[in-house]
């Protein structure tokens, strides 16, 4: 009988809470509508009050110690136009870059007995053949410090000759002043203002008639590599400091002929 009495008890404790919870989570949940409600109407009631009505007669301002300033005039744009006169022209546009125009063509058929290049005058002074060797000359000039030059000839150099078929010819043998070919390059020191020559020898040409068979240099051109004075001392040639290629065209191959021998004199009696 107790035990029934107890749990009975209980379970009207347990009903009591969840009564309880409930209606507080009912609260709970319409208790912000209650709230903005609330809020709404204490702004309405706290509100500032109406305007005044208008007095019919206005009370005069206080006068200021500083006068106003005067409002600035507006500003008239400057593309207004004015009336009675000519509307303006409108700003010259900027006039197009110049296209600098193109060299003229090199003109083949002249010749060509010179070039500069490098700060060094190329000058082409003869070319003679006799029997089946051909020698040409030419002057360097240097207007720059001293530099040394080498030109080669190997055979995959660019130092050569073109005759009017278009065939190619090599120097066998190149000369710069008094230096001669070594292991196929000649390297020589162009002093500043003194005038060097140059001289190639082309060996084997082909003759006919007991002349040579090609009879005008059609393009002759210099392989040439400088080097600084530092690099000559050093012995170092493997990084020139600059490579040019004079051209020469049009060139006429002169015959040497072999002078005559002067008669002595008979001795007087």
């Amino acid at each position: 009988m107790l035990d029934w009495i107890l749990k009975g008890f209980l379970k009207l404790l347990l009903i009591v809470l969840l009564l309880s919870a409930g209606w507080s989570f009912i609260t709970q949940l319409f208790a912000p509508a209650k709230r903005q409600t609330a809020s709404a109407q204490t702004q309405g009631s706290s509100g500032l009050p109406p305007p005044l009505p208008r007095s019919s007669t206005s009370v005069p301002a206080a006068k200021s110690n500083v006068d106003p300033k005067p409002s600035p005039a507006p500003i008239q744009p400057v593309s207004a136009p004015v009336a009675g006169a000519a509307p303006a022209d409108p700003p010259p546009a900027d006039p197009p870059e110049k296209i600098p125009p193109p060299p003229p063509p090199i003109d083949q058929t002249k010749t060509v007995l010179n070039a500069t290049h490098e700060k060094i005058y190329f000058q082409l002074q003869s070319a003679v053949g006799q029997g089946t060797t051909l020698v040409v000359r030419i002057t360097a000039l240097n207007n720059d410090v001293d530099r040394m030059i080498e030109i080669s000839s190997a055979p995959w150099s660019k130092t050569l000759i073109y005759d009017e078929s278009g065939s190619t010819f090599l120097p066998n043998h190149v000369a710069v002043g008094n230096t001669r070919e070594d292991a196929t390059k000649t390297r020589a020191m162009l002093v500043a203002g003194v005038p060097t020559d140059i001289v190639l020898k082309f060996t084997g040409m082909p003759i006919v008639r007991g002349k040579q068979a090609v009879r005008e240099i059609k393009l002759l051109q210099l392989d040439v590599a400088l080097f600084s004075t530092e690099q000559a001392y050093r012995n170092s040639f493997f990084q020139p400091i600059a490579m040019c290629t004079p051209m020469f065209r049009n060139i006429e191959i002169r015959d040497d002929e072999a002078p005559r021998q002067a008669t002595p004199d008979k001795p007087k009696r």
